[in-house]
């Protein structure tokens, strides 16, 4: 299960902080589609991330980007995750949000 707690929010972007309940088990979607540009910092702890057959392991202090259309997949090490990131989402101010993935992604 994931958790999204909202903490500020304006017209154009929202600040929450994302994580799982404490205790309870998770199942990984196979598949998640960004619907908005994103910005996640990894604050706590980590995950994987896999696009395609490209995979990338994301910890505290990484930056994890997203675009709409993004089809991507997050892998859990444990059952019960303890990952929490910062994230911002509607974020339209980014004009060239694939050129940002392909940096942080090569």
């Amino acid at each position: 299960m994931n958790r999204y707690r909202p903490m500020r929010e304006s017209e154009t972007v929202a600040l929450a902080l994302f994580d799982h309940p404490e205790g309870m088990v998770h199942n990984d979607p196979k598949e998640e589609i960004a619907d908005e540009y994103s910005i996640s910092y990894v604050e706590h702890s980590g995950f994987e991330v896999q696009v395609g057959r490209k995979r990338w392991q994301f910890q505290q202090g990484d930056v994890f980007l997203t675009f709409p259309g993004l089809a991507y997949r997050c892998h859990h090490s444990e059952s019960i995750p303890t990952d929490r990131t910062s994230h911002t989402d509607n974020a339209t101010s980014c004009s060239a949000p694939e050129a940002s993935l392909e940096l942080r992604f090569s």
